[in-house]
C-alpha cells in the first residue's frame, strides 16, 4: 500500500484517481520508517531547512538523489544509515537495476529494507566505492536513453523499407530483448557474439565496418563519459580521453599506441559555462518513500514552482519517481 504526500492539490487528486493511491499533504515521519529522497539535488538544502525536524535521528535514507554524496545528507539529516542508489527508468516495468553504495555504518537490517525497496523494481548491484556511482549514472541512468535512441535509428530504418511503425518496433524491441538474454546468458562477450554473426565480406561485416569508419564505438565512449554525473551535481569533470583509433582510454591498455594528438575532450557539463544559459528551472517535486508499519509502503512528495505547470492529465513530470 501506498501512501503520497503531495502538497500541490491538483497533483495530489491526480495522483489519487491515476493511481488509486491514498494521499496527503504533510509529511509524518515515525520512527522505524526508511525514507527514499529522490529529489533534484537543487532543492536539498531547501528540503532540509523545512523537514529536518520532523526526521528522527538514525532514520534509515535511501537517496536518489544525483551527486549529493553521503556524508553531506548524514550530516544534514542526522542519520548515519544513508545509502545512495542510482535507478533508471525500466523500474516502471519492474526491469530496472539499480546501483547503490552503502558504508560501513549502514547495518544488516537496513540493508535488508533496501534490498526490500530495490527488487520491487528491478535488480540491484552493489558497489563498494561511492565513486563508482557516478560512471553508474551513465551507464544505468542514462543507458535507456542511449538504448533508445539507437533502437530510433532501427525503427526509422525499418519504416523507410517499408514496415508500418508497429512493425518497427515490434521487430526492434524483439531484437534488443533478444539480444540482451543471449548476452546475459551465454558465455561469451558482446563482442564475440557480434563477430559470430559477421560472415566474411557478408552483409553484417560491411554493417560493422559503417560503424567502425563512422568511429561509433569512441562516438558511444564520448558520450557515456559526456553524461558521467559528477560530484556535487552541478559541473562534471567531463576530460575523460579516448584513442580514436582503437576506442581504449589513454593508458598502457590503448592497443595502438597512437596518443601523441589523439585527445578529445568533453565540454563543461554546466550549460552555462558553454557559452549558453542553462536551461530554466522548472516545477520541482520531491517525493520520499518510507515503509508504516509492516506491510505499508509510503511516497511522500513536496513541490515548488518556478515553471509553467503542464497537465497532470496528459503530461507525466520529469522529476517524478514512484
Amino acid at each position: 500500500e501506498l501512501l503520497v504526500v503531495e502538497r500541490d492539490e491538483a497533483r495530489r487528486s491526480w495522483l489519487q484517481s491515476q493511481f488509486r493511491l491514498d494521499a496527503t499533504a504533510d509529511l509524518n515521519v515515525l520512527q522505524g520508517d526508511v525514507i527514499v529522497i529522490a529529489i533534484p539535488p537543487q532543492v536539498f538544502a531547501d528540503f532540509v531547512a523545512s523537514e529536518r525536524c520532523r526526521i528522527p535521528e538514525n532514520t534509515p535514507i535511501i537517496s536518489v538523489m544525483a551527486g549529493i554524496r553521503i556524508a553531506t545528507i548524514s550530516d544534514a539529516l542526522g542519520s548515519d544509515q544513508v545509502v545512495r542508489t542510482i535507478p533508471n527508468t525500466p523500474a516502471e516495468v519492474g526491469r530496472g537495476v539499480t546501483v547503490f553504495y552503502a558504508p560501513s555504518s549502514v547495518t544488516p537490517e537496513t540493508l535488508e529494507r533496501v534490498h526490500e525497496v530495490l527488487s520491487a523494481i528491478g535488480t540491484s548491484l552493489r558497489v563498494g566505492n561511492e565513486d563508482m556511482l557516478d560512471p553508474a549514472t551513465a551507464i544505468c541512468g542514462g543507458g535507456p536513453a542511449f538504448v533508445s535512441y539507437f533502437a530510433d535509428a532501427f525503427c526509422t530504418f525499418a519504416q523507410i523499407q517499408g514496415f508500418s511503425p508497429d512493425e518497427a518496433v515490434h521487430l526492434t524491441t524483439e531484437v534488443l530483448q533478444g539480444t540482451a538474454q543471449l548476452i546475459a546468458t551465454s558465455r561469451r562477450t558482446p563482442e564475440a557474439l557480434c563477430r559470430e554473426v559477421m560472415t566474411p565480406n557478408g552483409t553484417t561485416e560491411r554493417g560493422i565496418a559503417a560503424f567502425e569508419a563512422g568511429r561509433l564505438k569512441p562516438v558511444v565512449l564520448e558520450a557515456l563519459a559526456a553524461s558521467r554525473r559528477c560530484r556535487g551535481g552541478v559541473r562534471a569533470e567531463c576530460a575523460h580521453a579516448f584513442c580514436r583509433d582503437c576506442a581504449t582510454g589513454f593508458s598502457s591498455d590503448c592497443r595502438c599506441g597512437r596518443r601523441d594528438d589523439r585527445l578529445r575532450r568533453t565540454r563543461d557539463c554546466n550549460p552555462s559555462q558553454r557559452g549558453g544559459e542553462p536551461h530554466p528551472r522548472r516545477r520541482r517535486v520531491v517525493h520520499f518513500l518510507r515503509k508504516g508499519g509492516r506491510h505499508r509502503w509510503s511516497v511522500v512528495t513536496a513541490t515548488t514552482a518556478s515553471r509553467p505547470r503542464r497537465d497532470p492529465e496528459t503530461t507525466a513530470d520529469s522529476d517524478f519517481l514512484v
